[in-house]
């Protein structure tokens, strides 16, 4: 049986609709550096792409054998919106495809909202959302597992067959293949990323409305 026409689009935000995370982490490389830990920012955003915060600074608390208290988080946040502020721009034909894309779009990401916000204002990517803005941090639910894409799409008034997520991580496509959701994966640097057999894989933001059409 053919699946419904996709009518919602749930959008990560880092690194799928903001070119956030090469800027996220070295901002969590000059933190992590006050603490005696020397880290290439390149290496942290290949290998925490999509990771809950608490998550990547635990694995580096346990690999390097340095405590790092919860003020380092409030530290990183702070630098963190001010590199945002400096230095963010959208993903490479971003706007353009959001512009030809007809359904009704959000986002849903594992950071908080304050950040999603900063991040869709620099950008100047606020117009296509509205307040059409969901965290894990709302419901304290992370990405790989579902509940944030379920939970946006329920708000919404959508079943998960009707929805398409588009990520740019491993834990994204995971957390769209548990909640029944057909995704699309932004790998722009062809990733070994696993994706199940009704993920199309795009390495150009313009060929978004392409694929969900195809979906």
């Amino acid at each position: 049986m053919a699946l419904p026409t996709p009518t919602c689009l749930i959008f990560d935000n880092d690194g799928t609709l903001v070119d956030s995370e090469l800027v996220q982490h070295s901002a969590m490389a000059d933190e992590l550096k006050l603490l005696g830990i020397d880290s290439q920012p390149e290496v942290l955003s290949e290998r925490f792409r999509g990771w809950k915060l608490d998550q990547q600074l635990r694995t580096i608390e346990a690999e390097s054998g340095v405590a790092i208290d919860d003020g380092l988080v409030g530290q990183f946040r702070i630098r963190l919106a001010q590199y945002l502020e400096a230095q963010l721009l959208p993903i490479a034909n971003m706007e353009s495809s959001l512009t030809r894309l007809p359904q009704t779009k959000c986002v849903a990401s594992n950071a908080p909202v304050e950040k999603i916000e900063l991040c869709l204002r620099v950008t100047g990517l606020s117009g296509f959302f509205d307040d059409r803005l969901y965290s894990a941090y709302d419901i304290e639910r992370w990405k790989p597992e579902p509940d944030l894409f379920l939970h946006a799409a329920s708000d919404l008034g959508y079943e998960p067959a009707q929805c398409v997520v588009i990520e740019d991580s491993a834990v994204g496509v995971k957390a769209a293949e548990a909640a029944g959701m057909r995704a699309v994966l932004y790998n722009p640097f062809s990733l070994p990323i696993p994706v199940a057999s009704t993920t199309i894989e795009i390495s150009d933001m313009i060929d978004l409305p392409d694929a969900v059409a195809s979906l």
